[in-house]
């Protein structure tokens, strides 16, 4: 799930990264996660700007609570992006 909304905003020029936490040392260390959902009824979709001859719109703007829905029932065993744009791509 990581990403989709991420994807959907930047019209797929960005993507979230994948990242892996490498320690070395004995030095304690924290770290936290910061996570956003929007709330049921909320339309995620790219803004004018991201949209051009260069760039077409990739996804329909969609409720990402609809899409949580699909994506937990009918396409867990896909990636987000694959799943999203089964959800609502153009």
């Amino acid at each position: 799930m990581i990403g989709d909304s991420l994807y959907s905003w930047t019209n797929g020029r960005l993507h979230a990264p994948y990242h892996k936490v490498m320690m070395r040392g004995d030095e304690a260390r924290y770290s936290i996660g910061l996570f956003s959902v929007p709330k049921p009824g909320y339309i995620i979709k790219a803004p004018e700007e991201m949209v051009d001859e260069e760039h077409p719109l990739l996804v329909k703007p969609y409720d990402h609570h609809h899409f949580l829905q699909f994506f937990y029932t009918q396409a867990a065993h896909k990636s987000s992006v694959a799943a999203l744009k089964e959800h609502c791509g153009v």
